[in-house]
This record gives structure tokens, sequence and C-alpha cells, in this order.
């Protein structure tokens, strides 16, 4: 006999913490593993290696999640992996019961894991960051914030000293891996470099920071050491034992290793302001102490920073010798054996002649009172060019009490940004920097960017794109974008050439220099370089290339971005549907998809591409097979497909669920993505380039299937005017047709594409609701597309959201006495609004509701300091006029203006830190429905921001709502906060009562 069906569990408020994610899903290079760290919120994880093939899993415990995030490494060959642990809670609990000090604590670790048994052979402690490079076993870079052991390792560095100092991760810079620096000032750490065959270490003291070339030949660093002597920038082959090279070495402070793209030169950031002058006599020595005592100089105020840039040329060194090529450690004389024999055979680096100083303080052509910043260091794309940032020399603010201060923002009206704007932007406009360069064949200097001027870096060539917004910047705050005046530039003889003047759409240089690129808010627009020539590409051809959806006052933007083909000739850009080849000239036009449009069916260009590819890829080749994704606009079903040169798109893979974007295994075709429903979590899949097969190799949240969760359709309706549109209708997963159920209803804008969007049951804001957890609660969910008409943005939200309840209702299972609503932001004053208008809802709860357009016109968004006037005028709140231009749609959109006919009970959340929307506007709707007897609840946490930011409050309340649209929509008591209140003497008492109930109390 068989036993009765296992009853799903209902989600309640004490499962929100059990929902794991996964992070840093890495591919082995030969594409036959797969590992990742996964974890829930405040509780140990795992990482975790799976044999792709075979599906065998190896599991190691570590601690939370957030703890040590990088991501698991592969060796070259395949054959190993390396995963960071963090020190589990159970290690860090122990390690506090016996009072060990800070430096005994657990620290992170490095497991190295041998992926034919499973078993880890060696944890590294105290790994940081890390980095695994070469061929074969490969070499292993790593770094610790403390001394290293002395067992097991030779010092081989190239700057001895050291000190506890620490360093911070860094992205790299251009196409290579580096590691931050430390904090000005500070002695570095221990760099290690290790051959995998091996667990001898190379240790090399007091780095604050490196940098391996994307060939993986060439390791530089950096040195600061207590014995500044030691201090300077160093380099050596990583793969080989040979010693370090000096590129420049000595007293002073160095930072910012910053590689071309070519990855041929290399710059560096030297200050020497600390180094003693030559010139100038050391202070006295006092009587009686021994001749050649160091005597400190007299203290006195800080000095500024000379910083000077150095760039050396990597291509005039000498390669070592194929015949010193010996795995690190392999040397029977240990370490310092093997360096004697490697360098004997041949040195790695010759750099006497390769380092050039390209800029000091006394650089000609440097403004007076002007000094170098260390903001900003790069190349151009052909490597001719540096740029670096600089700013006037500022004194330093004063650190002066001033007892009979006053504090007073005087408001001007020719002010290009209001006082609030000024205040937020302090800090930058304090430290704000401005664009320079160097140019490397001349050995030139030229300013660039100013006040009024910022000019873009042009990756080749001489011709840049500069902007220039001062004319147009007292319409900030009700013109939306700021229009701007672009010119071509040329940065080598300042020759200026005038190409557009007050345009809301900015351009950008193609990557061989020779086309301006933008998009006018209906077609797209090239100019030739350099005379400005503009040509229009698409206003010819038979489909549009705006955004046909648009429907706010501004200008529409495109569909996605252009993108050129590795020659610069064309542009690939897209219309709805299809992706279209344009040649930048003007010269012709081809529809490289062709069948999307009479498929419905929208295609973007993917590149899938391995996270630990350094290479640039520089445009599309239109040579080789491209890999399309594929999104059916009607059903929202997406897929892939394979466009082959001049052959129409041939379909891969399309199905009712949302696929990620593929990435890619180092050395093998095989890709890895993602895939998700609605109620399958997005967990990742393996696949070839065909992909004919998909192979799942991650099962993050199993739990899934023992709950009544829910399922999600598509469901078409038609607005009042006519539009044809579509929502989203989640059911619960035991869903009975012949049953009655209550519904709420989630608005914003449009919502119809997260369709196959997975929804993890936990409180991300707080203020709407978890479609999940509703479903799994007995309730329909759904979630409309709202289409809008200038000037009526509530009628339109009324218009669009009526007709789709009423479609759902029409299907016999709502429950239309218990249908309720929920929005936030922009959600909460369509609610708010609508209220006035239907009462088709029997409850209804709003956050942060503009109730008063006719104050919140002149109001500020506190996060930016902007004025809110642009929102009215050009975009969201889509008035399309000034107050004074259009007085009665302000008030005909304007819910406190007709808040007697509201009937709905109505729960509102609006915080008093609110950033976008003015909290007085909660308080205006709540005030005059309380004048009229309404029910009406306003919940302000104290501090909060327009979206509550804290954990505690979120909870808080999506907790109260929930019992609100229980009590309403179920029948349920009512809690005593809606019965009663909570006075403000009895906040806290309260507060005890509500841990209790909800179980965050003990």
């Amino acid at each position: 006999m068989g036993g009765s069906p296992h009853k799903k569990k209902v989600l309640t408020y004490a499962d929100y913490d059990i929902w794991r994610t996964t992070s840093a899903v890495t591919l082995s290079h030969d594409g036959k593993y797969v590992a990742y760290l996964i974890g829930a919120e405040n509780v140990d994880g795992e990482a975790v290696v799976r044999n792709v093939a075979s599906g065998k899993e190896y599991r190691f415990p570590r601690g939370a999640v957030g703890a040590l995030a990088a991501a698991p490494k592969f060796t070259p060959d395949g054959r190993r992996v390396l995963l960071p642990l963090a020190p589990t809670k159970a290690e860090v609990d122990k390690a506090k019961a016996d009072k060990l000090k800070a430096d005994e604590m657990p620290k992170p670790a490095l497991a190295i894991v041998d992926l034919a048994t499973g078993t880890e052979s060696e944890k590294i402690s105290g790994v940081g960051t890390f980095q695994v490079a070469g061929e074969g076993a490969g070499f292993l870079i790593f770094r610790k914030p403390a001394p290293a052991p002395e067992t097991n390792k030779t010092d081989t560095t190239a700057a001895p000293g050291k000190g506890p100092g620490k360093g911070t991760g860094k992205g790299p810079g251009k196409g290579a891996t580096k590691d931050g620096p430390a904090t000005p000032d500070k002695t570095g750490s221990d760099l290690y470099i290790r051959d995998l065959t091996s667990t001898v270490d190379r240790t090399i003291a007091n780095v604050t920071e490196f940098s391996l070339s994307n060939d993986e030949k060439t390791l530089v660093y950096v040195v600061a050491a207590k014995n500044e002597e030691k201090n300077g920038v160093y380099a050596l082959n990583p793969r080989f034992g040979t010693a370090a090279v000096p590129l420049k070495a000595g007293p002073g402070r160095y930072s910012g290793l910053t590689w071309d793209e070519k990855q041929g030169k290399l710059a560096f950031f030297y200050d020497d302001s600390t180094v003693p002058s030559d010139t100038v006599a050391p202070p006295p020595r006092p009587a009686g102490t021994p001749v050649g005592t160091t005597v400190a100089a007299p203290a006195g105020p800080p000095v500024p920073p000379r910083w000077r840039v150095f760039v050396w040329d990597r291509v005039a060194r000498s390669e070592p010798a194929q015949a010193a090529r010996v795995p690190l450690g392999a040397a029977s004389a240990g370490f310092g054996g093997l360096v004697a024999t490697a360098v004997s055979v041949n040195a790695p680096f010759t750099h006497a002649s390769a380092l050039a100083e390209v800029f000091s303080p006394a650089t000609l052509g440097l403004k007076k009172g002007w000094a170098l910043q260390t903001t900003g260091l790069s190349f151009s794309q052909d490597g001719t060019k540096v740029f670096v940032s600089t700013a006037p020399e500022r004194p330093a603010a004063s650190s002066a009490v001033v007892t009979d201060d006053i504090q007073l923002d005087i408001w001007h009206w020719k002010d290009a940004a209001i006082q609030p704007m000024q205040k937020i932007r302090a800090a930058a406009d304090r430290n704000k920097t401005y664009g320079a360069v160097v140019l490397l064949d001349t050995k030139e200097f030229r300013h660039l960017s100013d006040d009024a001027l910022t000019v873009q870096q042009p990756a080749t060539g001489d011709w840049a794109i500069a902007t220039d917004d001062s004319k147009y910047r007292h319409m900030t705050g009700y013109a939306s974008p700021v229009p701007s005046d672009h010119a071509l530039v040329n940065i080598r003889t300042g020759e200026k050439k005038l190409v557009l003047t007050a345009a809301g759409f900015g351009v950008n240089l193609s990557p061989n220099g020779k086309f301006l690129l933008g998009f006018d808010g209906k077609d797209w627009v090239t100019f030739s370089v350099p005379d400005g020539k503009k040509t229009n590409l698409t206003s010819k051809l038979p489909v549009k290339f705006f955004d046909e959806d648009h429907d706010s006052p501004s200008e529409p933007g495109p569909y996605g971005t252009g993108q050129w083909t590795t020659d610069g000739q064309f542009v690939l850009v897209s219309d709805r549907f299809d992706i279209w080849k344009l040649a930048a000239d003007g010269s012709g036009a081809e529809n490289l998809t062709k069948t999307g449009r009479t498929q419905g069916i929208r295609f973007t260009l993917l590149r899938p591409r391995s996270p630990e590819e350094r290479t640039v890829e520089r445009g599309i080749d239109l040579a080789k097979p491209l890999l399309l994704g594929a999104h059916n606009r009607a059903t929202h079903d997406t897929g892939f497909y394979r466009l082959e040169p001049g052959a129409a798109p041939k379909l891969l893979l399309m199905g009712a669920r949302a696929y990620g974007a593929p990435t890619k295994a180092k050395d093998a075709d095989v890709y890895l993505l993602t895939v998700q429903t609605f109620s399958q979590y997005p967990d990742y899949y393996v696949t070839t380039p065909d992909f004919h097969e998909l192979r799942r190799v991650t099962d993050i949240n199993p739990k899934v299937k023992d709950y009544n969760w829910g399922t999600a359709v598509l469901i078409q309706f038609s607005s009042t005017d006519g539009d044809k549109l579509s929502g989203v209708l989640i059911k619960p997963e035991n869903f009975d047709p012949t049953k009655k159920y209550p519904m709420v209803v989630y608005i914003y804008e449009r919502l119809s594409d997260s369709l196959h969007q997975f929804r993890v049951p936990n409180v991300v804001r707080g203020q709407v609701i978890n479609p999940t957890f509703y479903a799994s609660n007995g309730y329909l969910v759904l979630m409309p597309d709202i289409a809008y008409k200038i000037g009526q943005p509530g009628q339109s939200a009324l218009k669009c959201v009526l007709p789709a309840v009423q479609a759902v209702v029409d299907k016999g299972y709502v429950n239309e006495r218990a249908i309720g609503i929920n929005g936030q932001s922009w959600g909460g004053y369509q609610i708010a609004y609508m209220v006035t208008q239907t009462n088709r809802f029997r409850a209804a709860v709003a956050g942060a509701p503009v109730a008063n357009m006719v104050s919140a016109y002149d109001g500020i968004r506190w996060g930016t300091g902007l004025p809110r006037q642009f929102q009215y005028e050009k975009t969201q709140s889509r008035i399309g006029a000034t107050l004074w231009e259009a007085p009665m749609k302000f008030i005909e959109n304007s819910p406190v203006f007709a808040a007697d006919r509201v009937q709905t009970p109505l729960l509102m959340i609006h915080n008093d830190q609110d950033d976008a929307v003015p909290w007085y506007q909660g308080i205006e709707y709540f005030l005059a429905l309380r004048r009229l007897g309404k029910e009406a609840y306003l919940l302000n946490y104290n501090g909060e921001p327009h979206n509550l930011a804290k954990k505690a409050p979120a909870r808080d309340f999506a907790m109260r709502m929930f019992q609100f649209f229980e009590h309403h929509l179920k029948d349920k008591p009512a809690p005593e906060w809606m019965e009663k209140g909570v006075p403000y003497l009895d906040r806290e008492k309260e507060k005890e009562q509500w841990k209790k109930l909800n179980g965050t109390g003990k």
C-alpha cells in the first residue's frame, strides 16, 4: 500500500534565514570540474568541488557568507583546486572561549585539494589575496597579513625587512592582476611565491602591492620597509628562481602599478617628499651626543607629497634561457641554490635604460600651484600616452574651534547647484581632480580637463571628445538630462572643433578613433574624425531603434548599446527585435539576424569568456560564429541561437525559463550558466556550444521542494485605453481552481519581464510583498504591466490595474471581497491615488507615497540634494509640464485633494530620513485621512531612508504588513497595534512584545 502524499510546509517568518546563496562559481580550465562557495546568512557554509561528468562532490566547511569572498582557483593542469576557507563559527567561538589574543584568533586559510581523491593535501593559514598562474601544476602567489613562519622557506626578498603592514585588495590594472597598496607610510606584508609541485615558499617581505603580467612572465611588486633604503619597485619572473631586479629603489613611497594593454609598459607613482634633500643641511647635533647620531628634524606642518610618474619599458629586457627552467624548490640546496644557478645562466631583466621618469613636479606645462594626484593612472590603448590626474594645491582644512560661529546657507538664484547639492558634493568638489596626459613620444605634458571641460581619454590617436555643460548647469533639477556641448579636441595641439551644442545625449569615440557614435533619442548618428561630419545611420531604415514602450516626457533611449566590429568600420545596434550592422560612414546597413521580428524574438549578442581570461577583447569579429541570446517578447521564453556568417540564426535552445549569460572554461568549449523559474532556484549548469544537453552541477536550495511554493503564469489583458498588456499571476503550488483565493496586487511600472524570476522568500526591503511567501500562505499575487499617458499618471495606473484585476477575477478563483494592493515609492503613489478613485481593494499598503504633487514638485531628493522638479517635467512622475504651466494636472493627480473619497483601509510607511521622497508627503496624506476619520496608519522607522536599509526594521514592517492583509483579506483578528496604536511612551514595551511574537527576541 502506498503511503499518504507528503504534505508540504507553508513558509513562515522563521524560514527567512534558511535559504542559501552561492558565489564564486568557477570552472576548471578544462571544464571538467566546478567549484563554488555556498552558505546562508550568519551560519557556516561550505566550499564545494564537483566532478561534472560523474557528479561526485567534495565538501569542505567554511565560515559564514561574506567572509573571505575570494573565488576558488584551479591549477592549470586541472589536477588540484585551491579553496579559500574562512574560520567556522565553532573555531571562532572556541578561540573566544579560550581568550586568545587577536593575533592568535583563527585566520582565513587556503586549502589545496587533490581533485582525483578529494583529499586536502595542505591548508595554508592566514592567506588573503591569492592567485594561481603558469602552466602544468602552475605556481601560487599569495599574501599574508602577518609575518610568515620561518620553517620550510627560504627568504629571497629583494629588499629584506618585515613589518606588520597591511594590504588591501585592488582590481586589476589594464589586463593585469594586481594587489592593492598598503596604507601610505605603512610597511608592507609578506608575499609568497610557490611552485605547486612543491611546498617550498619563496618569501618577499614588506610588499604593499603586486601585479602579474598577462603572459605570467613578469611579477612586479612594491616594497615598503622600515629601512627605506629597501623601498622600491621590483620585477622578477615568478616561474624561475631568479633574483628580483629593482626597477627603481631607494627611500620614498611607490604605488599604482599599471600595465598598458599590450603589457609592454608599466607605469607607477613615486613620492620623494619624505626623502631628505642633499642640498639641505641636517639639524644640529645636540651637545654631548656621539658623532654620527641621526637627529630628527624639528616638527612642522606635513610636507605635501611630490608625486612623479615613471614608465618601465618591459620590451627592453632579456628572457631567462630555457636551460634555467627549473621548478621552484626542486634544487637540493634549497631555494638559495636554485637562485644562484638560475642567475648564473641568465638574469631575467635588464632595466637601466628601460625606466624613464615621464612626469615630475617640475614638468613643463604643469600649472603653477598644481600637483599630480594618485587617483588616476592609465595608458591609452596604443600605449603612446599616459593619463594622469592633477589638482590645484589646496590648503589643509582648519582644525581651530570657533566658539561664536554661525552656520548659514545662502541660496542664490544664479547658483548652478542648490545648497543641499553643494553640501552633499562638498567632499567630492574639495577633492576634485582634473585629467591630464603625458605624450610618451615627445615627453610633453598637457592639461586636459578643467572646471568647465571634461575630456575623455582616447583609446588611440590624438583626437578626444570634450564635454562642456557649464552653460547649462543652472538647469540641474529640472532638465533631464542636463544638456552639454561636445567638441573634438586634439590633445596634442589643442585644436578644437565643435560637434554638438545643447545636446541631451552623449557621444563616444570608436576604438580606432575615426568616428564618434551617439543616439539622439530617435536615430543612431556618427561624426567622422577629425572633420566632424554628421551621418544619420538609421533614419531611412524601415524600423525604429528607440524604445517604443518609453512613456515618460523625456527622450527615449535605444535598444541596447552600440558595439563596434574589430575593424572599426561597422557598428552593431538593435531594433525591437533584430541586430543590425551599420557602416559607420553611412554607406550601408544590413539586418544580421533577419528573423527576429517575424518570430517576435529579440536577439542580443553574447560573448562567453572565461573570468580568468585577462586579455582585452576589442570589437566583434563578424567572420566568426556568434552566440545570440533570445527573448520572446510575447511569452518571455528565453534561449540561445547561433549566427554563422551570412546565414540566418539557428535555434540552439529555447524554453519557458530564464537562462543566464554563459561564461566559458579557459581552455575548453564548456559553458557555465544559470537556469531559473519562479519555483526553480538559479542553479548552475554546464553545456557545450551546441547547447544539446545541460548538466546541472549545483543544488543550492534543495529545501525548496519541501515547501508549498508557487507557480507563475502570464496573463493578457487590455487597458481601458485599449493597450494590449501582460501581467504575472502567481498561484500557490497547491492551487485548486475550484476554490476562491484572496489576492494581493503588487505594482510599479512594467513587471511582466520578471515572469521566470526566482524570488527567495526572505525580506530585502520590507516595504514590498514577497510573492513566494504570500503564495505559500494561500494568496494569489498579481503583478500587472502599466502603460502611461503623459499628464495622467494616476489615471493611467487605474486604467491598467483595474482591467488586470478583472481579467483574473473572470477566471473564477478570486475572492472579490479579499483583494489587496501594495507598492513602494512610485508604486506607493499610484496606490495612494487609486484608492481615491475606486473601492475595488479591501486593503492597501503604500510605501513612501507622494500625496501632493504641488508641494512635492518643489521638494528635494535629500539623498542627492537634487530638486524634484525634473521628475514631474521629464521623468517618472510624467506630468510633462511645470506647476505654473499645468497646475490642474498637478492637483488632479494628487491623492490628498481627493482624500475625502477614500474608503479603503490604508497602511503607509514613510521614514523620517527618506532620501528620495520627502517624508512630509506621507504626513500630509495621513493627517488628511485622520481628519476625515478614515482607517489609516503611518509607520515611521526612525532614522531609516527611502528603502529600509537594516534587517530588523525591514522584517518588522514585512510582518506588520502581512498582519494587515491577513486581517482585512482573511478576517484574522487585528493585532494590538492596529486596534489601539502604540503610545510614544510604550514604544520600548511594544518593541519587546513584538520581538517575542515574531521570534526575534530571546
